[in-house]
């Protein structure tokens, strides 16, 4: 099932299914973003692992490459590493099954579970 997104604040979008928030200047209908269960510490399949890198590749493409400050890919990847989601050794999101040092460094990402 696609996120239903709906537009919470100024370029900011939030889908009404899985709670997933993205900040974008562009139409939410422009994100192509797919909810789904999730069962804890069980990463997402290959196939649902490539959907959600896509989706965050074209929100990263639509943002123009924007990444954030280090200081704040830093924050980012210290919530991730005190996550009782986070695969210490491959330093991947059990949640959405993307690698953590990646995700934190792009200002389009939000952790799944709202916690950045």
């Amino acid at each position: 099932m696609k996120c239903k997104f709906k537009t919470i604040g100024q370029d900011k979008h939030k889908c009404e299914v899985c709670g997933y928030e993205i900040t974008l200047k562009q139409s939410p209908e422009l994100i192509n973003r797919m909810c789904t269960p999730h069962e804890p510490n069980q990463q997402p399949s290959i196939f649902q692992k490539a959907v959600n890198f896509g989706g965050a590749l074209i929100d990263h493409t639509l943002t123009g490459f924007e990444n954030v400050n280090q200081e704040e890919q830093d924050k980012r990847m210290s919530i991730c590493r005190g996550c009782g989601e986070f695969d210490k050794p491959t330093e991947t999101c059990n949640q959405c099954g993307c690698k953590c040092q990646r995700k934190t460094a792009w200002t389009s990402s939000r952790c799944p579970l709202g916690k950045w």
